[in-house]
């Protein structure tokens, strides 16, 4: 009866969401499953966005609306402390931002913490698969598919990072025989890289990454001292990975992408446009540019192969 409720949830769940919204596991093939015993809830949004109860792991779709040859990718974990996501503000938000600057937008639902660390790593994993296997349908670069992180989707995000691609599952069909690994990541005030004042075990391995990396947080954030302290961290590392990092005296935990740009602190997203469009253009040092306005953001330089 258990997994009878189960395949019910799993049903409505997809039906709910839209054509837009994509399961990346086939039936009866997810990794880390429940138990036989284990009961499974439903998954339940608020009004405000919050999503509790993820045993469906996919991701919705945000393609972009400027008509732009070939885009960037970014697979986007909302936050929610591995209770919950904030899937509206840190995930729909997002994605609409980067659909109207030209990038390709995936917002990602994983497993939650009834379920092993593992399994939503795995979920992370097998959505960077997913999109690369269907790059010609979604008009989007394999060689430019990120993830980008809020909260503890920042520690999911740096997690990803810290395996270097290597799968924490047994590959299951021929979408697990394209890379896991991102081709960037993005963090925004990120939680537990630290802990006890020490480099979180869990995301060590990041320190010998060959993948660039965009970090941010506001100094009245609670959780600060993880993104200061990876970043400190870094500088002292024998070999420093790649890492672009903003901090602003303002700001506190979970402003996201916000509405109000009068405040320093909610220019971030730009910063990390300019950002992106160096790594898109395979350039290594920061340039003058300055996107005031989406419109001007070219993604993928003219005459990249289609194939």
């Amino acid at each position: 009866m258990k997994y009878i409720a189960l395949s019910f949830f799993i049903l409505a769940a997809a039906f709910a969401r839209g054509a837009d919204f994509v399961l990346v596991w086939p039936d009866g093939k997810m990794p880390f499953a429940p138990k036989k015993n284990q009961t499974v809830g439903e998954e339940t949004e608020s009004e405000k966005g919050i999503v509790k109860g993820v045993s469906v792991p996919g991701f919705e779709v945000f393609l972009p609306t400027n008509g732009a040859k070939r885009s960037m990718a970014v697979l986007i974990c909302p936050g929610g402390a591995y209770g919950c996501l904030d899937y509206d503000r840190e995930g729909r938000r997002t994605a609409r931002f980067f659909q109207k600057c030209g990038v390709a937008a995936f917002v990602m639902k994983y497993r939650l913490r009834q379920y092993p660390p593992k399994a939503r790593l795995a979920d992370v994993q097998r959505s960077l698969s997913f999109i690369r296997s269907n790059a010609k349908k979604w008009n989007v670069s394999p060689d430019h598919v990120g993830i980008m992180g809020y909260s503890a989707g920042g520690h999911l995000a740096m997690c990803t990072v810290a395996v270097d691609g290597k799968r924490v599952y047994e590959p299951i069909d021929e979408i697990d025989s394209l890379s896991a690994k991102p081709s960037f990541a993005v963090f925004v005030y990120g939680a537990y890289f630290t802990d006890k004042g020490n480099i979180s075990s869990s995301v060590k391995a990041a320190f010998n990454t060959d993948i660039r990396m965009f970090m941010l947080t506001g100094l009245a954030d609670l959780y600060r001292f993880s993104t200061v302290g990876f970043f400190d961290a870094c500088t002292k590392a024998e070999k420093c990975p790649k890492v672009e990092a903003h901090f602003y005296p303002a700001g506190c935990h979970g402003f996201g992408v916000s509405t109000k740009p009068h405040n320093d602190v909610y220019r971030w997203e730009r910063l990390l446009l300019v950002w992106l469009r160096r790594i898109a253009r395979g350039e290594s040092s920061p340039t003058a540019d300055n996107p005031e306005e989406c419109e001007y953001f070219t993604m993928i330089p003219e005459g990249e192969n289609d194939e």
